[in-house]
């Protein structure tokens, strides 16, 4: 019995051995090298100086080192052969113009100008491939790009509010805009808003011309953003607005300025519920009651800054130190909802309290500053 179980399982460690080499023979190892990407401009100015760059994502089975070139042809719809040449991965040592900015991490880049390629407008393909040391070659990557002439898009007129005040509602911004190839050639419509005599934009804001929010009509040539008090959130004061056009080809327009002032108005207090009054608990035992106050600002709940409040004891002392004590509206510890305006906070009564009427001084703080009517309230502790 044992000899014929020997058999069995000597059996058994052939036939796995066996289908074994027939899976590894069917093992396919990559040995082509592949073009995963190819990013460039879809439109470029045959009227620009300014480069124009293409970058091909490379892989290679065999490691980067193995592959020899990678190389870009461009052809008109005709599929003429207008240009040919390479794509490098030296991190621009030793083209320093090309645009590649890591030496050897399978991304090749070249850059061009338009007008050295071709003096016809029209839609051409870039095709870009990759060879290995052992000669193989990857199937062709391809993308089509327009070459057309294309203008600086202008500015033709802005209308800005002069202020930008919660008492106002809903107020919008205007821009006409000018593209000599057309209002289809526009891609954006934006502002950035600044701090007049600081460097650095605060945020950009991109304007529409779809008809809807206070846009007048749809593709034309006056474009709209749409603002109300939050617009003001975290501002007070002179801000400059800085407009600009970009259209297809990548072609900026000059910038143009205006100047906008800011109002924002003080939060306001509007209910605070706490007890009147707490019996003083004995020994080492405690009482707790919540305070909830709600908050509103004009410019918007984000608008808020802080909300806070001073206690002052029976014997005439300032709880705390002296200094505020903050209420949350996060979700946590008391505060029923995050975000909802209502500021809440856990008061403990010790055995230690004094006996007596403790006056409580309620304050909302906003991102500007602006600070609320103060909200008195007594609690009496017996």
């Amino acid at each position: 019995m044992y000899r014929y179980f020997l058999k069995f399982m000597l059996l058994t460690f052939i036939l796995i051995t066996f289908f074994n080499c027939e899976n590894n023979n069917n093992i396919v190892v990559e040995t082509v090298p592949s073009v995963t990407n190819l990013l460039t401009h879809s439109y470029w100015n045959l009227k620009s100086d300014s480069l124009y760059y293409v970058e091909a994502i490379v892989k290679e089975p065999q490691g980067n080192e193995n592959i020899e070139v990678v190389s870009i042809a461009i052809r008109n719809s005709s599929g003429d052969l207008l240009y040919e040449g390479v794509l490098f991965d030296d991190g621009a040592y030793y083209h320093n113009d090309n645009g590649d900015k890591m030496a050897n991490d399978g991304i090749y880049t070249a850059s061009y100008i338009p007008a050295d390629i071709t003096a016809n407008p029209g839609v051409y393909s870039l095709l870009v491939k990759a060879e290995d040391k052992d000669g193989n070659i990857s199937e062709p990557q391809e993308i089509s790009v327009v070459f057309d002439f294309s203008d600086k898009p202008q500015i033709i007129n802005v209308s800005v509010p002069d202020t930008i005040n919660s008492i106002y509602g809903i107020q919008h911004i205007y821009t006409t805009v000018f593209d000599s190839s057309g209002i289809g050639n526009i891609k954006d419509v934006y502002f950035h808003l600044e701090e007049w005599n600081k460097p650095g934009v605060l945020k950009t804001y991109f304007m529409s011309n779809n008809g809807t929010d206070g846009d007048v009509a749809e593709e034309d040539s006056i474009f709209t953003y749409q603002i109300d008090s939050t617009f003001a959130i975290a501002r007070k004061g002179s801000y400059k607005l800085s407009f600009f056009i970009e259209n297809l080809f990548g072609e900026i327009s000059e910038a143009v300025e205006h100047s906008v002032y800011f109002v924002t108005d003080k939060p306001i207090i509007t209910n605070i519920e706490m007890p009147d009054s707490m019996l003083r608990p004995t020994g080492y035992d405690t009482r707790i009651d919540l305070i909830q106050v709600w908050v509103k600002d004009a410019q918007g709940l984000e608008d808020i800054e802080s909300v806070y409040f001073y206690s002052r004891k029976p014997d005439g002392e300032l709880a705390n130190n002296g200094d505020s004590i903050p209420l949350k509206d996060d979700g946590l510890n008391g505060d029923y909802k995050a975000g909802d305006g209502v500021y809440s906070f856990i008061m403990i009564i010790s055995s230690s309290a004094y006996i007596g009427n403790y006056e409580f001084y309620f304050y909302a703080r906003d991102k500007t500053g602006n600070l609320s009517d103060s909200v008195t309230k007594t609690l009496e502790v017996y």
